[in-house]
């Protein structure tokens, strides 16, 4: 996928019997010992990026405590490879730096390094290899001395949503408003013909509901003070296939698209269903980065249907 040109740079640390750990890594194709960094993907924000790379290069969860660092570096454009749509006036990137408080938490390597090791600041500073995350480390050490970061968060907290099968009587202008925004997403039905989309999204609810009536789907809906705020449905004829997953505005970034997929993926397992397909637009980041963070693989990429928006084709992606 294409690369954004930023970089995030994560520094973990750990509180040990009233003193600090930190966490450094060393690449296993140079040999130096660094902290997590990686480039931006599609329109990842940098606090995205960085907790992805997190994920990815050490196992941690993006439910970690991460806080943005003062410090910047500017890194060369011609450090990095795959950047030919970038603006060619483009000179330098940005190197973002986070801390992640990894306090009881295990991390797991990937790859991209053989070993780490826990170390006190002395020695990290040390054995890093490049200096503005030196400079990082000394910020974050300042910053937690003063006590500034024990109580900053990044990340809204997850809401306490309660998962129930969906009512479609209770739940039919959630589900519809969904259906609606599905059609639109994919680019098969244009935002302004308002009279079709009406027509084809009650179309989809009823046969949701036949579905879930004949045992061929399953329907949950996340309610929140009794009110549905998100929905998602898997088809279970011939397979499971997730078709849809929807979370209102007003409560998107808060769990509640990942407790859906997390229940429908429950749900497959429970009746022994594997493995779980999707499709996803190449343009819809945010899905494709949730989708990823919970386990699904891309399988194949397919050809939109003519006359759909540049940038809707879908991506097949496969839960095992």
């Amino acid at each position: 996928m294409p690369r954004a040109p930023l970089q995030a740079h994560v520094l973990p640390y750990r509180r040990d019997a009233g003193d600090r750990r930190h966490a450094i890594f060393k690449r296993s194709d140079a040999g130096w010992w660094q902290v997590l960094a990686g480039g931006g993907e599609d329109d990842e924000t940098p606090l995205e990026a960085a907790v992805r790379e997190a994920g990815e290069e050490a196992g941690i969860p993006p439910t970690a405590s991460f806080f943005p660092l003062q410090t910047r570096a500017s890194v060369p454009r011609e450090c990095f490879g795959g950047c030919d749509h970038w603006p060619s006036d483009l000179d330098v990137v940005t190197a973002h730096h986070f801390a992640v408080d990894v306090t009881g938490l295990e991390l797991t390597l990937s790859h991209e390094h053989d070993e780490f090791r826990w170390v006190t600041l002395d020695e990290a500073v040390q054995l890093t290899k490049w200096h503005s995350d030196n400079v990082a480390r000394g910020e974050l050490e300042r910053r937690l001395a003063r006590g500034e970061l024990t109580s900053t968060t990044l990340r809204p907290p997850r809401l306490d949503v309660e998962l129930v099968p969906t009512d479609f009587q209770r739940d039919r202008d959630l589900v519809l408003t969904a259906e609606r925004a599905a059609f639109v997403d994919s680019g098969a039905i244009a935002s302004d013909d308002t009279a079709r989309l009406d027509d084809k999204a009650a179309g989809s609810v009823r046969s949701y509901e036949e579905q879930v009536a004949a045992g061929t789907g399953w329907a949950c809906s996340a309610l929140l003070a009794g009110r549905a705020v998100g929905f998602v449905f898997l088809d279970l004829d011939g397979g499971a296939f997730l078709s849809n997953v929807h979370v209102d505005d007003e409560h998107r970034g808060r769990g509640v698209g990942r407790s859906l997929v997390e229940s429908a993926l429950a749900e497959a397992n429970r009746q022994e269903l594997a493995p779980v397909r999707l499709a996803v637009t190449a343009t819809n980041g945010h899905a494709r980065r949730l989708y990823r963070s919970l386990g699904f693989k891309v399988e194949r990429y397919l050809l939109a249907s003519e006359g759909t928006e540049p940038g809707s084709d879908p991506i097949v992606s496969t839960f095992d």
